[in-house]
């Protein structure tokens, strides 16, 4: 379906089964409707230079536990992923390129690398309403370089809730991180804000563990961790 459908056209998976992968060159919408389960355990490769591409309903759980990426992006404009799972990869979505990712209602979890990372200076990463459960060895959300605005989303049972590095900027609103086993948010070499949020149950809540920025607004309950706070964590008032 991919491979026939025109530019900027829609491919509706009407069938529940299991699908193989695919390689996506171009603008596309991949949906599968309410109801319908599509699942895949090889990886969607996208490399759509000025495309935009949506990934609506789909199930990627590797066939290969620990190995690949769920969602590599190569080249796009922008990137919607929504209401999706992906499961047990080294790293469920990888955007190491400039454009615009959109991470919706969806689940990352028992990634043994990372959830999500976006590493580029033109990159800037939405996610609204998203899990990221039992991520590996790096943060859960990894920003290096570039923007990411997260609202509403879970960071539980991961190594990392969310870190930034690279000059990298993050803002979290009403989010919650816990029982993380290293830290909840943290930063390195970028900029954090947290706000509205519940940092509760790991091993450090907020950490500013090298020469980042790390703002806290005076409205997040930062309890219950074996450290609350690491390094130099600047409370901050609305404006």
């Amino acid at each position: 379906g991919v491979t026939k459908v025109d530019t900027g056209g829609e491919v509706i998976l009407v069938d529940t089964g299991s699908y193989a992968g695919a390689t996506i060159t171009k603008s596309v919408k991949i949906n599968v409707p309410a109801g319908n389960v599509a699942f895949s355990g090889l990886p969607i490769t996208i490399n759509a230079p000025g495309g935009v591409v949506v990934l609506r309903g789909l199930t990627m759980k590797a066939l290969n536990p620990g190995v690949g990426t769920g969602v590599d992006i190569q080249a796009a404009a922008a990137v919607f992923i929504e209401n999706c799972v992906i499961d047990g990869w080294s790293t469920g979505v990888s955007m190491l390129v400039a454009g615009e990712l959109y991470v919706k209602a969806s689940t990352i979890r028992n990634q043994t690398s990372v959830g999500v990372r976006a590493g580029n200076a033109g990159v800037v990463v939405s996610v609204d309403g998203a899990r990221f459960e039992r991520n590996g060895v790096s943060p859960a959300l990894y920003l290096s370089q570039g923007k990411a605005g997260v609202v509403r989303s879970l960071f539980a049972h991961n190594s990392w809730g969310v870190g930034v590095d690279n000059g990298g900027s993050a803002t979290v609103d009403q989010s919650e991180a816990s029982n993380n086993t290293t830290a909840g948010f943290s930063t390195d070499t970028g900029t954090i804000r947290v706000l509205n949020s519940t940092v509760t149950g790991n091993a450090i809540g907020l950490q500013n563990f090298g020469g980042g920025t790390f703002e806290s607004f005076g409205n997040n309950v930062v309890r219950g961790n074996t450290t609350n706070t690491s390094g130099t964590i600047t409370t901050v008032g609305k404006q």
